[in-house]
């Protein structure tokens, strides 16, 4: 059974073995190099339950703390903090190495999350030419785990994704462009966001598992992307701010909902609005991930753009994919053993995430 075995490639991690507790999209990083500033500057973001699954390792969290104002990092840690980072990364222009120093260490609050700031000055060769970049601090349970640079050049900036399979990137200096540039590095990024993110390809195989006519499963399909869409751009705008620890929870019912829908209740007429909804939601958890970039101002339409452009690319191929495979299997196995066994497997995956976010988060 083709579509059981895709459905148990994904859940069966989660089911089996839970992966830390978060309610933030688990593995992103970010890091922004600065070249306006003499000397170029490094700034790393990691949040800290990240931190904490990475190193072991528990930032300095104050109490109590308001959203938005930098917490200082006491001299002990910043000390400890500062040559983990620097044993983990590299940076480099036009091959010759540059010296990163910690001149600055914070710690700050965002709605209800903790995430550390730590800003590097980096003494490098006075050039024009290619930065390498390395960068390997991931938690090794977590294959999806990115790492997102950016260069910035004045109002020009050049984005690349890093995982722990892939930790080295270089940028060229035709890295740094038009809207063009951007729209190739944002859609790369969109596409990666949607292949890693567990929870969203799940629902995916939830509303195609429910479908019998491939006309509901159209409906059911653009009602979702619609509705995504629509929160994608409000959040990544900043024009609504809605916590992860209630996003990510909803996400995860979601998954839950789904698999009761396509054994228990099949109730076509409503399924459309209610795909609707969790979309709505979904869209949160898309938008969250450009939360760890400072967008550039000069492209920042065609930086969201081509995100979610990436994103509705990667979740057309899933589809692509999965929909044949999931006829084939109705037709060579009895249609309702493949149903509630996939189904299963759905709601014991998003029962796991919902534990996790809701009880074992830290």
């Amino acid at each position: 059974m083709v579509v059981f075995l895709l459905v148990f490639a994904a859940a069966g991690p989660v089911v089996v073995r839970p992966s830390p507790a978060h309610a933030h999209p688990v593995g992103v990083s970010s890091g922004t190099i600065s070249l306006d500033s003499a000397p170029p500057q490094l700034l790393i973001r990691i949040n800290a339950d990240e931190w904490m699954v990475i190193t072991g390792q528990a930032l300095p969290i104050p109490f109590p703390a308001r959203d938005g104002e930098p917490y200082p990092i006491p001299e002990a840690d910043r000390t400890r903090i500062g040559e983990a980072l620097s044993a983990s990364l590299s940076v480099s222009i036009d091959g010759k190495p540059c010296s990163p120093s910690l001149e600055r260490a914070d710690v700050i609050k965002t709605l209800d999350q903790f995430e550390g700031i730590f800003r590097f000055g980096l003494q490098c060769p006075v050039s024009d030419g290619s930065i390498d970049y390395r960068f390997t601090l991931f938690p090794k349970n977590l294959p999806g785990a990115t790492h997102i640079l950016q260069v910035r050049k004045g109002e020009e900036a050049a984005e690349r994704t890093l995982t722990s399979a892939s930790p080295s990137v270089r940028v060229s200096p035709s890295a740094f462009g038009g809207w063009g540039v951007v729209f190739r590095d944002f859609i790369k990024m969109g596409m990666h966001h949607i292949f890693s993110g567990y929870d969203h390809i799940l629902f995916l195989l939830g509303i195609a598992l429910g479908a019998t006519r491939i006309l509901d499963l159209i409906k059911w399909i653009t009602a979702f992307t619609v509705a995504h869409t629509a929160t994608f751009f409000l959040v990544a705008l900043n024009l609504v701010s809605v916590s992860p620890r209630i996003v990510e929870p909803l996400i995860a019912l979601s998954i839950c909902y789904i698999a009761i829908e396509d054994t228990l209740i099949r109730r076509v007429w409503t399924k459309r609005i209610l795909v609707f909804g969790f979309g709505l939601v979904h869209g949160m958890g898309f938008a969250s991930i450009l939360g760890e970039v400072d967008l550039p101002r000069a492209n920042l339409f065609a930086s969201v753009i081509s995100f979610n452009l990436g994103v509705e690319a990667g979740q057309m191929a899933i589809l692509l994919l999965v929909v044949p495979l999931l006829a084939v299997s109705k037709r060579v196995f009895k249609a309702e053993r493949v149903v509630v066994a996939a189904s299963v497997l759905l709601f014991l995956a998003g029962g796991a995430w919902f534990v996790e976010r809701v009880f074992l988060s830290v």
